[in-house]
């Protein structure tokens, strides 16, 4: 079930799903606006309702997928499809609404599921490759249905927002099924092999010379043995090389590091064996003041970073959902089309997706503040000049700065709860309720200020910039706890 071959397919899946998703989410606020005029108020109310439906629903979902993943991804895909597919029909603005709100139901089934299947039975330097290929996977496709969706909307029409991923998903429905078919005749289940064991003929005379064979050991084992002396049993032979080597720290990509080398851990007592509680990874390793890679983080740290991720991912998809859900309006102000609002503004998609292919490549930034503090500080600072760009090249370098911050931050998220946890599929579900909680809050504050400070146009996004600004004190505070902790 989760051996290579089958994973890509899973990736398969993971870049299908993510195509249809953004084609339709993103390109919902633009289908509201053309259909039923909706403006930057009404439309960030659907977004913040998309994000309240997506925390609420991806926290249960999560656990459902631990139980099952394939059943997880079926239940997912057949509700975004069905929901879809009405949407072809219904022609009220509260019926589309509705159809929103099912397939962000249907959604919560399949992202966490998809992360936890490419992660699973992996080490920890398996989990860095595997999340790597994941994050390039699933930006890629975003960016593809990004760039691309104002055309397709324009040319083939506003139905093609339903029908489109519609089809995609169709595929996903049959490629799961596949999918489950393959792993179960990888792995059958324990009754498949009792059943098909009770039908194996028996070889009684080799089953006799089996048991002679057998009982003779017993006899010789039984018998008593001269002990060599102490000193002897002590010293290295070649079946016996000394203390055993420990694949700690460096040893989780294959080297081997013997105990009181250099490579020890953090918490590794001089014998070679690391001390309780002490985690040893390559890949959870912080660099030192001098710029050298520890081999390991401790406890304190380690779950500190954890909750940093978990604060400030949420806080990136509080400027994410918010820039989605007013682009029709940003697009309205500066005189874009549909199709160059596409081209335009998914600009910060593929300076997501360069992050995560360079921080796929490099893992320097694992266990470093300075690299989180510095991705969120350009993030808050590129958000406020998306939002008030007096040009369109003004837009496209803010997206490209902000992008690459969302990027950072986003994975280090997912790392961290991948590195740090053995129920992936629990541990996926909360990283994606954290994405809904900012889905939520970042359009909830938004349409609340145009609503009670209507003067002010730009009420909306100094609003969210402030709720970012919290966010920053929110890591700093971590940070210190940490440091605290760790004294």
């Amino acid at each position: 079930m989760f051996s290579r071959k089958l994973k890509i397919g899973y990736f398969v899946l993971e870049g299908l799903n993510s195509f249809a998703t953004v084609y339709y989410f993103y390109y919902f606020y633009f289908f509201m606006q053309k259909q039923f005029g909706f403006g930057n108020k009404a439309n960030l109310i659907l977004a913040a309702l998309n994000g309240a439906t997506y925390a609420i629903c991806c926290f249960f979902a999560g656990k459902l997928a631990q139980r099952g993943y394939f059943r997880a991804l079926k239940t997912g895909f057949i509700v975004m499809a069905g929901a879809l597919a009405a949407g072809l029909f219904l022609n009220s603005a509260v019926g589309q609404v509705l159809v929103m709100v099912m397939a962000v139901v249907g959604m919560c089934f399949t992202w966490p599921t998809l992360e936890a299947l490419v992660s699973e039975g992996e080490n920890r330097a398996g989990v860095q490759h595997m999340v790597g290929v994941y994050n390039v996977v699933w930006a890629a496709t975003a960016a593809l249905g990004n760039f691309t969706g104002g055309a397709m909307l324009t040319h083939l029409g506003l139905k093609s927002l339903f029908y489109v991923p519609l089809a995609s998903l169709l595929g996903q429905i049959a490629l799961t099924f596949w999918l489950e078919r393959l792993a179960q005749l990888s792995h059958p289940p324990a009754t498949a092999i009792k059943s098909a064991a009770d039908t194996l003929p028996i070889n009684r005379a080799a089953c006799a010379s089996f048991l002679q064979a057998w009982l003779r050991k017993k006899e010789r084992a039984s018998s008593p043995q001269p002990s060599p002396p102490v000193e002897e049993r002590e010293q290295a032979s070649p079946g016996n090389p000394g203390p055993p080597l420990r694949l700690w720290g460096r040893g989780d990509r294959g080297e081997v590091a013997r105990p009181g080398s250099s490579s020890q851990c953090i918490g590794q007592s001089e014998s070679g064996l690391p001390e309780p509680g002490a985690p040893c990874s390559s890949l959870g390793a912080p660099h030192s003041a001098s710029g050298a890679k520890d081999s390991a983080s401790p406890p304190t740290t380690a779950l500190a970073f954890l909750r940093m991720a978990w604060l400030a991912n949420p806080f990136a998809y509080i400027g994410i959902n918010t820039l989605v859900a007013v682009m029709p309006g940003i697009a309205l102000r500066l005189g874009l089309s549909t199709t160059l609002a596409g081209f335009c503004c998914s600009a910060w998609c593929f300076s997501r997706l360069g992050a995560f292919f360079g921080l796929w490549l490099w893992d320097g930034w694992h266990y470093r503040f300075r690299w989180l503090l510095f991705a969120y500080l350009c993030l808050v600072g590129s958000f406020i000049w998306v939002l008030l760009a007096p040009g369109v090249a003004v837009l496209v370098v803010a997206q490209l700065v902000f992008g690459g911050a969302a990027g950072l931050i986003y994975y280090s998220s997912l790392f961290y709860s991948m590195d740090l946890s053995d129920t992936k599929g629990e541990h996926g579900g909360f990283h994606e309720a954290a994405i809904g909680l900012g889905n939520f809050a970042g359009p909830g504050v938004g349409a609340a200020a145009l609503q009670f400070i209507p003067q002010y146009s730009n009420s909306g996004a100094f609003a969210v910039t402030l709720l970012l600004l919290g966010g920053l004190g929110g890591l700093a505070i971590i940070w210190r706890h940490r440091n605290t902790a760790a004294s």
